[in-house]
Formats: C-alpha cells, structure tokens, sequence
C-alpha cells in the first residue's frame, strides 16, 4: 500500500501520480508548498545599493533595542523581585558597619587625647606632691631641731633658776 500523497515530498512540476525522485535538483533549491516540494523561484534582481550601506546600521540598531528590552526586563525582574531588598540590606548592613568603624575609631583618638592629658596631670601633680613631702620633711626636721634646741634651752633655763633658787 502506499502511503498518502501529503507524506511523499514532489517537485512542484510533477503530477501526484508519478516520478520517482527529485531528478537533477538539489534539496537546497526546493521549498515547501502547501505540503509539496517545489523548487525555488529564481532570485530576484539585487538589492540597491543604498540599502545595502544601511544594513549594517540595521544590526547595531536591533542589537541597541535588543539589549535594552533584556536590560529593562532584568531591572524590572530586579525591582519586583526580593532581590532589591536583600541588596538593600547588604547595602545598609555595610553602611552601618562603615559607620561604626569610623565612630569607634574617632573614640579611640578621642580616648587617646584625654588619656595623655590625664598622664600630664598625673605627673604634674605627683611631682607636686613629691615636692611638697620633701619640703614638709625638711621643715619638720628642722621644726625638730629647734624643738631639741628649745628644750635643751629650757632644761638649762630651768637649771640655771634651781642653781639660783637654792
């Protein structure tokens, strides 16, 4: 049995009925018509020149539009998407973090001002005091020997008026 004509490839100037093959053609210079192969019409005249220096600008111009409407697709799948809010958050998270190390470091030189003025005045004022103990220990050694003085000048006043007295 044989199949259905709408199975078999023809060439467009063969009957239903017959022909064996595609005879002298190649498959490249049949089309297909209506579900039959027939082949190809002969090329038509060439293309004016002046279009033919504007092709090149056709394609820069497609691939132009063909990029943005996958630009434009993408950030519009960016916005609507969860991904802006987790970027967003990575975004803040760093600016926090930027924020913060500069703080800190700001309080570190700030502690570092004050640490050195409180030096100062530590050893200023332990100076001041060293001073001061060594003048009270001088003037007490010589408050002490006036004392000694005084009461060596007073044991004698004092023997000297018992010498008068008997």
């Amino acid at each position: 049995m044989r199949p259905p004509s709408y199975f078999v490839p023809r060439l467009a100037h063969q009957s239903t009925a017959g022909g064996a093959g595609f005879g002298h053609q190649f498959p490249s210079q049949l089309r297909l018509t209506r579900g039959h192969y027939s082949t190809l019409p002969p090329p038509s005249s060439p293309t004016p020149p002046s279009s033919r220096s504007t092709m090149p600008y056709r394609y820069i111009i497609g691939a132009v539009v063909g990029v943005g409407a996958v630009g434009a697709a993408g950030y519009t799948w960016y916005q609507m998407s969860a991904m802006k809010r987790v970027v967003d958050g990575a975004a803040a998270a760093k600016a926090r973090y930027n924020e913060t190390k500069v703080a800190v470091a700001e309080t570190r030189e700030t502690v570092k001002v004050k640490a050195a003025d409180v030096s100062a005045s530590v050893n200023e004022k332990s100076s001041n005091i060293k001073e001061r103990l060594r003048r009270y220990r001088s003037n007490a050694a010589q408050k002490a020997e006036n004392d000694t003085e005084e009461t060596e000048s007073n044991e004698d006043f004092a023997d000297s008026e018992q010498r008068r007295a008997s």
